[in-house]
């Protein structure tokens, strides 16, 4: 093979200043450099040594100077040392910032995949599209194409899979680079480090340029501009490899375009982005102590729409554990105040009409804010898989024009619609690295204020759910015992973290963002107070939103989940999850939402093209179970039967689960163990699902180790065939739940089993509609209840009618009795020994005394209870 003319040779040496953040010649150009220049042709910068916005891939990471499969770049016989490699559909994002005059490449199917494959080049700068290769396959000519870029500020590279699927899409962007505007060419002489100059460079958008002074670190001593020598000590602006500290009282205004990578940078005073220009920090880790704050664009003040501001987590490899042998670093990890905000986004909007396979617009249901050409969107499917990223091209009004689709995506009816979300926002946070032990998170402790909205996390995180955790373990001396730490729990995407965990303090609050590419958990609420609005969360692999302990308080109202992919095939999900319950590891198999605990309001929500399950509740685990206050409950009165004034986690019913949707999964809803253990729980509230809605899934409803278990307002329906093993199933009750499930205003169809219940039955008021091959397993398991009491009309009648007594030392008895409710009466019997009667008065003469009883209608699910006096023998 002989290498083009145009492709650097594999003999030319390098030297990498830092992975991804080399240019050309092993040269990053400074102002010292610039001082001393002498006019020459522009230089040339390869892409593959840039780094990046942002950058998707349809299969693992953009390749820098290799193929997807990691072998040379190879088009039409020639080998090339450098370029990208990548599987469509893909799309790269370089910031520009007016440097550059050229944009020059050559572009094909790689000869690896031979004559398959088929794709399209296109390049778009400023929202411009520069060229359209048309479809290109294995058997294409390499083109070659040289395109004007001068004054552009972004530049997006895009390879699409023509429309007929990714099979042997891979493709190279061969030999690509930019050819920079100015006419200065650094010399070979001695650059002063103490050189200062202005004007065109690599300066930023101010135009002002600094030297880079290689000391360890830099130190903000005054308020101003980052790129401002007077603000630092010694004159001296951070440089690549620094450290830098904002001391207490001090507040910096970052104000640059970065090319270079600072190590480590403390924020002990105030760091906020300019809102009104382009600004992008790389950094390692990024600390934001208890004093500090951390500010891009505040609610009255949001980073401008016709701007960005982007973190990114730099490259430098795996976490070296001789340095961080708890492996936290590399990321955003904050103890104080973070306030960012972008431009308010619409996050996603249903279609307002049928999409059909090769349509090239989209009828929204209204008219999106903030959304322009150039955004990737992601359209549910209709079916699991059937997911599709498409970039606007034209946006009028609720029109929105795109490349033509693949799938037909088809609303079942107003009750289940296809979401289409917008994953674009202008403040981003990335990692420079797609390989996963090398990406950056984003964790929230503390107390201070958190409020982050219209933000994009985009490739973090670094645990990874589709192996188990290894925590890591230190020996004597702090060093990490090997064979420990190969993979953390906690790394996550954005991970609040035992943050706030009071129901007096402000929550933490999440809003309106977009996450996409976790190998792990998306937004993690760990023992912490949090509320999430309005976020979406795409191709996620264990779950997309979390609570991880048990004991989280706080709300998720209408987000939206589409695609996980779950951890390694081979079992049913359900049993993956249970397999590694014993080391606290969960919510792998593939979910919208999982939560740990049930004590969180969920509503509005929407999960879809989850492998295992829309929603989650799978309490189950190895470690010792959490207890929870009254104050934090919703209902304080459920721990007063403990004594402790503390109730187990486990035991705390669903009461917060209302008008959620999965569609395009294998299950809508699991519930896993929640008030499962019957002889334990002492209380007798309902487990309340309401308004739940389920369609073209596998398992509509699946129902394990749980009880009392009421469903309000459920619809489970299939609009197209929906495989598996043993047929489609609508609603599920496991053996292990352990009493009769009433329902009311129920839809199931098209399943190949409506109702599959092992033992209990299945009592059905209200409206209710069964089309299915078979409607119930078991005929006798269904119960029709065809009329109801009016509301309100909640009782309890005691058997017999005479006083109740207790005999010391044994200090129980049983009384029994009917109660009434919105179903009708049944009887109850109760054996009092520190169970679900609740003493709050003894009376004087320590003969008497009064205690509570509770009791829940089995409809509504709401509690009443009445006062006994209980006389006191022996």
């Amino acid at each position: 093979m002989t290498p083009k003319s145009s492709v650097l040779p594999k003999s030319r040496p390098a030297r990498k200043l830092r992975p991804n953040i080399d240019c050309l010649d092993a040269k990053i150009l400074t102002c010292g450099d610039l001082a001393h220049a002498d006019p020459s042709p522009p230089a040339e910068l390869y892409v593959s040594s840039l780094p990046f916005i942002s950058a998707t891939n349809a299969s693992g990471s953009v390749k820098r100077d290799t193929a997807v499969d990691g072998s040379p770049i190879t088009l039409d016989g020639s080998e090339y040392a450098k370029g990208l490699g990548v599987a469509a559909p893909s799309r790269i994002e370089l910031g520009l910032d007016g440097r550059f005059s050229r944009f020059t490449t050559d572009m094909g199917v790689d000869d690896a995949v031979g004559n398959r494959g088929s794709v399209t080049f296109e390049i778009w700068a400023d929202d411009e599209k520069l060229f359209d290769s048309g479809t290109m396959t294995g058997g294409s000519t390499t083109k070659s194409i040289s395109v004007d870029v001068t004054g552009k500020h972004l530049l997006e590279m895009i390879v699409t899979d023509a429309g007929d699927g990714r099979f042997k899409d891979s493709a190279a962007w061969a030999g690509a680079r930019l050819s920079e505007a100015s006419t200065l060419r650094v010399s070979s002489q001695q650059t002063d480090p103490q050189a200062h100059c202005e004007g065109e460079g690599l300066g930023g958008e101010h135009g002002h340029c600094h030297p880079v002074d290689h000391a360890s670190h830099r130190l903000a001593v005054s308020d101003g501009a980052w790129s401002d020598p007077k603000t630092w000590r010694d004159g001296a602006v951070p440089g690549d490899t620094d450290d830098v500290t904002i001391p207490q009282g001090v507040t910096v205004t970052y104000d640059s375009v970065a090319c270079h990578a600072i190590k480590r940078l403390v924020v002990e005073g105030k760091l906020q982005f300019a809102t009104d220009q382009t600004t992008r920090l790389i950094v390692d880790t990024l600390t934001v102590a208890r004093t500090g704050t951390l500010e891009i664009g505040t609610e009255d003040n949001p980073v401008a729409s016709d701007v960005s501001a982007t973190i990114a987590f730099a490259n430098y490899g795996p976490i070296d554990p001789g340095l961080d042998p708890m492996f936290i670093g590399r990321g955003l990890v904050s103890h104080g105040t973070v306030k960012v905000h972008g431009a308010t986004t619409t996050p996603y909007l249903s279609l307002g009409a049928p999409a059909f396979r090769g349509d090239t617009m989209l009828a929204l249901s209204s008219v999106p804010e903030n959304w322009k050409a150039g955004d990737r969107l992601v359209i549910a499917g209709n079916q699991f898989g059937q997911e599709e990223e498409r970039t606007i091209r034209e946006i009028k009004g609720g029109l929105v024009y795109i490349d033509p689709l693949r799938y037909d995506h088809l609303p079942g009816s107003e009750a289940t619609p296809i979401q289409v979300a917008n994953m674009t926002r202008n403040v981003i946070f990335t990692s420079e690295s797609g390989e996963i032990d090398s990406r950056g998170h984003i964790m929230f402790m503390g107390r201070s204020p958190v409020s982050v909205g219209y933000a994009s996390f985009d490739t973090l995180g670094r645990t990874d759910k589709r192996i188990d955790v290894t925590d890591p373990t230190l020996d004597s001396s702090g060093s990490l015992v090997p064979g420990t730490g190969d993979n953390p729990r906690g790394r996550y995407a954005v991970h609040f973290h035992h943050y706030a965990h009071d129901p007096m303090a402000e929550p933490g609050r999440l809003f309106g963002n977009a996450l996409a590419h976790s190998p792990g958990w998306g937004y993690v609420n760990h023992s912490s107070h949090v509320v999430m609005e309005d976020n979406f969360a795409y191709n996620v692999t264990g779950a997309a939103f979390v609570t991880e302990d048990g004991d989280e308080i706080g709300a998720f109202r209408r987000n939206l989940a589409i695609k996980s992919i779950g951890g390694p095939p081979g079992t049913d999900g359900g049993a993956r999850e249970k397999s590694r319950v014993g080391i606290h590891d969960f919510g792998h198999a593939g979910h919208g939402f999982w939560f740990q605990g049930t004590n969180v309001e969920v509503t509005d929500n929407f999960a879809s093209g989850q492998r295992f399950a829309g929603f989650s509740f799978g309490v189950r685990s190895g470690r010792p179970t959490l207890s929870i206050p009254a104050d934090r409950l919703q209902d304080p009165y459920l721990a007063s039967a403990y004594g402790s004034g503390m109730i187990p986690a486990p035991h705390i019913p669903i009461t917060q689960f209302r008008n959620n949707t999965a569609s395009a999964s294998n299950t809508g809803l699991w519930v896993l163990d929640v008030m499962g253990r019957a002889g334990e729980v002492r209380h007798n509230a309902r487990n309340m699902i309401e308004g739940f809605t389920a369609w073209n899934v596998a398992v509509g409803m699946d129902l394990s180790y749980t009880r009392n278990l009421t469903l309000r307002d459920i619809r489970l329906v299939n609009t197209v065939p929906v495989k598996r093993w043993g047929g489609s199933v609508g609603l599920k009750v496991d053996v292990k739940v352990a009493t009769p499930v009433y329902a009311e205003n129920v839809e199931i169809r098209g399943f190949s089993n409506g109702i599959l219940s092992d033992t209990q039955p299945v009592h059905v008021a209200g409206k209710r509609t069964l089309e299915n091959e078979v409607n119930i397993d078991d005929p006798s398991r269904l119960v029709l209840i065809d009329r109801l009491e009016p509301r309100g009309t909640t009782g309890l009648t005691l058997t017999p009618t005479v006083p109740l007594a207790i005999s010391r030392p044994s200090n129980t008895f049983t009384f029994r009795g009917n109660v009434a409710d919105s179903l009708g009466e049944y009887p109850i019997s109760v054996e009092f020994r520190n169970g679900p009667l609740r003493v709050f008065e003894t009376r004087p003469d320590g003969r008497y005394f009064s205690a509570a009883y509770s009791f829940y209608d089995r409809l509504t699910g709401a509690r009443k209870f009445v006062v006994l006096d209980i006389k006191i023998t022996g």
